[in-house]
């Protein structure tokens, strides 16, 4: 029987690297060339610690640094397998989430949480640029997901004249770029999203389907028309198990691109 390609590397015990990162580093590039895919089990502990000599605790330390980066997933009773791929989202140009999970082979899908139409509060009035106190904004909370698996959820405001027939069911089937375009011929000119790190709260963990207290990220997209109206402002939770980003920086130019696993 073939030795499994991650029992194949070579630890050394006096460079003044860890061991545990060493193993991390030969496990890691075994996963990112494909050698190892989505599915395949690890070798045991016990397998690790007589190939390279070394201890159960060094052992552990890996497992526990590659499943924090997303890259194995340790199930109780039944070992440790590599994670699914990550799926690379370009951010150069204002995209969509449905359109983006299509165009990488998955089926996208929301389930609706909220959706209301109300008068603006003081706080949107000012974030979405509304000068009018009684004018109306949908509010929409949606879990996004990619074949079936919570990927994000979002918070959005839309202020109502934009889209006045839009509904709770449209949103659950659709695109809201796509239903915007369609019912009202408005498409983003572009748009502009901050980052910050978080802490899932319980509640955002248990509608995304993950541990409570893991980190996340908050993202806010705020998209303009060409005339420079705002018609969407969208808050997202994002599972940081599941997406990371990346920045390409070139001679002239920047290409930012978020990554997700599928």
């Amino acid at each position: 029987m073939e030795k499994n390609p991650a029992l194949q590397g070579t630890l050394v015990d006096d460079n003044g690297i860890p061991l545990y990162y060493q193993l991390v580093s030969i496990i890691k590039r075994n996963i990112t060339s494909a050698v190892l895919k989505p599915g395949d089990l690890l070798p045991s502990e016990v397998e690790f610690m007589d190939s390279y000599k070394i201890s159960r605790s060094t052992v552990r330390q890996a497992f526990g640094s590659l499943e924090e980066d997303g890259l194995v997933i340790r199930r109780r009773g039944k070992g440790t397998y590599v994670a699914k791929p990550k799926l690379r989202r370009k951010l150069d140009n204002v995209y969509s989430f449905s359109n983006d999970m299509i165009q990488q082979g998955l089926k996208p899908d929301s389930k609706v949480i909220r959706f209301a139409n109300r008068k603006v509060s003081r706080d949107l009035m000012k974030g979405l640029k509304i000068r009018d106190s009684e004018e109306n904004i949908f509010e929409v909370v949606r879990v996004r997901m990619a074949n079936g698996e919570p990927l994000l959820l979002e918070t959005t405001f839309i202020p109502s004249k934009f889209c006045p027939y839009l509904t709770k069911e449209m949103l659950e089937h659709d695109s809201l770029y796509r239903i915007l375009k369609d019912l009202s011929s408005i498409e983003a000119y572009y748009a502009v999203e901050t980052y910050q790190p978080i802490i899932l709260k319980k509640y955002e963990a248990e509608l995304l389907q993950c541990k409570p207290g893991m980190s996340g990220y908050f993202v806010e997209r705020i998209s303009y028309l060409e005339t420079e109206e705002i018609f969407e402002m969208t808050q997202s939770i994002v599972r940081s198990d599941r997406c990371k980003y990346e920045v390409k920086l070139y001679k002239d130019s920047i290409m930012f691109s978020r990554t997700v696993e599928q």
